[in-house]
């Protein structure tokens, strides 16, 4: 949750060959023949792109995946702190900024971030062929990069990465299904935001818990 899955998928689906999606449990579509049928007659583009962000009951287990069914995966990183901050706001607003405040965005971070990524990253690894992995902030930094990278990795016929998107036009962004923030509705890809010094404090007390530098140095993250 809080990765950025909303935009790059709402920048994916701007290729013609690409069904842009409301948020769908790719778990459960990719375990039933009969599921996967309904979906895949009910819309026209050879992509469909199906994305649906890990809850907190799924630390352990997420993603589900059928190793006999062929698919391709796009695995997507964010920083432990950016996550965390925003995934505690996303719960019970900007109050969790004080509380319960830092106590409660380490929790977040070592009992969600750091399971879903590592199982994130590991699963990258297991289906080296399969699976492209990228960050959110190489996202933010280089759109155009990122999104050809990926338009060739799917097959894509869209030869040229963007960086500006549309609104979907079958469904709404709105919160708890996909985003509902003035950023995705921008639709255009915002710069990073700069973290105060207050936050940039929480997050080095964050970072310097062993488990999380860890994880973080494996997704490529060194400061």
């Amino acid at each position: 949750m809080r990765s950025g899955s909303t935009l790059l998928k709402a920048l994916i689906a701007t290729a013609p060959d690409v069904a842009h999606l409301p948020e769908v449990n790719f778990q459960k579509v990719l375990h039933s023949a009969k599921h996967r049928q309904e979906l895949e007659s009910s819309h026209a583009e050879p992509i469909l792109l199906l994305k649906r962000p890990a809850w907190f009951q799924e630390s352990q287990s997420y993603p589900r995946i059928p190793a006999d069914f062929p698919v391709h995966r796009i695995i997507l990183i964010r920083d432990v702190y950016e996550t965390v901050r925003s995934v505690g706001r996303m719960m019970i607003g900007k109050t969790f900024d004080r509380i319960p405040g830092l106590w409660g965005q380490k929790l977040i971070a070592t009992r969600y971030w750091a399971p879903i990524t590592r199982n994130l990253l590991a699963h990258g690894q297991e289906h080296p062929i399969d699976s492209v992995t990228l960050t959110y902030e190489s996202l933010l930094e280089s759109p155009e990069e990122r999104t050809l990278s990926i338009f060739q990795f799917l097959g894509s016929e869209q030869s040229t990465g963007i960086r500006s998107y549309s609104s979907p036009s079958n469904f709404k962004w709105k919160w708890g299904s996909d985003d509902g923030s003035p950023r995705i509705k921008s639709k255009e890809v915002q710069p990073p935001r700069k973290l105060g010094a207050k936050d940039q404090l929480r997050k080095d007390k964050i970072c310097a818990i062993p488990r999380i530098n860890e994880i973080r140095r494996a997704a490529g993250y060194s400061d």
